[in-house]
């Protein structure tokens, strides 16, 4: 394939699969071709002349265009996201290359533009964004409470702020420093077994709020390894015991044994 023919074949192609602009040194159209015409439904006939809206959105803060125009005018490619308001008043992102050019014949600059619409990518990374936020925000609300420790229980990483610190106030701290007194010996054993034994351990126990309010915990210690399999670390995840909790309230409102669903179902 000849030069010329591989270029036109580029030119087609882009032509036929972008929104392509011409402006003069004013932001003025010279040329629309009708991908663009087509996606930013704008009639054809009445888009030369006229001054570029994307080069000027109301949609977008004044920096972004000057900075826009500052990398043009010193004849420098310009790349960025731009935003458009259609007539039907959808918005739709366009991802933009804007390439300030003269012919040697010409005295003033004008600028090839190059679209291609991001929006569904744009939409797709909000929900995403939105899902995280509010996974993090329920995570942060569930009682439970991820730690990395090492052999020694020091913490290396933590999910998230708990015992009234911050995550990097309990980094480098000791576990034993914020548990039960009572279960100090309870929470070593176990944390040493999972190291010696390469396996998992869960045990039970629980603590007093600032109210003097008990509150149970059930605590699973995971060991992680190394590439030659030794347990370098261990994952502690402690989580209060809901349904203990539950079964402690309703007795402390009089009712000493709870029937099952099993049980009920007999009467």
């Amino acid at each position: 394939m000849g030069e010329n023919k591989l270029k036109n074949l580029i030119l087609s192609q882009l032509e036929s699969n972008s929104m392509v602009t011409i402006t003069d040194d004013l932001g003025r159209v010279e040329y629309a071709n009708n991908v663009f015409c087509k996606t930013l439904e704008y009639d054809s006939d009445k888009v030369i002349g006229e001054s570029h809206t994307l080069f000027k959105s109301h949609l977008h803060s004044d920096p972004l265009y000057k900075g826009l125009w500052r990398t043009l005018k010193m004849g420098k490619t310009w790349k960025g996201t731009l935003r458009e308001t259609l007539s039907n008043g959808k918005e739709i992102w366009l991802d933009a290359t804007i390439i300030p050019f003269k012919t040697k014949k010409e005295k003033h600059t004008r600028y090839l533009a190059i679209y291609n619409d991001v929006t569904q990518y744009k939409l797709d990374n909000k929900n995403l964004k939105e899902e995280n936020i509010k996974s993090k925000t329920l995570f942060n609300n569930m009682p439970v409470y991820v730690f990395t420790i090492t052999k020694h229980g020091k913490i290396l990483n933590v999910s998230k702020e708990c015992y009234n610190k911050s995550i990097q106030d309990l980094i480098s701290t000791y576990i034993y420093d914020y548990i039960n007194i009572d279960f100090f010996e309870v929470f070593k054993r176990n944390i040493d077994y999972v190291f010696i034994n390469k396996t998992l351990s869960e045990f039970e126990s629980y603590d007093l709020d600032a109210n003097g309010k008990k509150i149970n915990y059930s605590t699973l210690v995971s060991p992680n390894f190394n590439e030659l399999g030794i347990v370098v670390s261990a994952t502690l995840i402690i989580k209060q015991n809901l349904k203990k909790n539950i079964i402690n309230e309703i007795e402390k409102l009089g009712v000493s044994t709870l029937k099952t669903p099993k049980e009920y179902s007999s009467l």
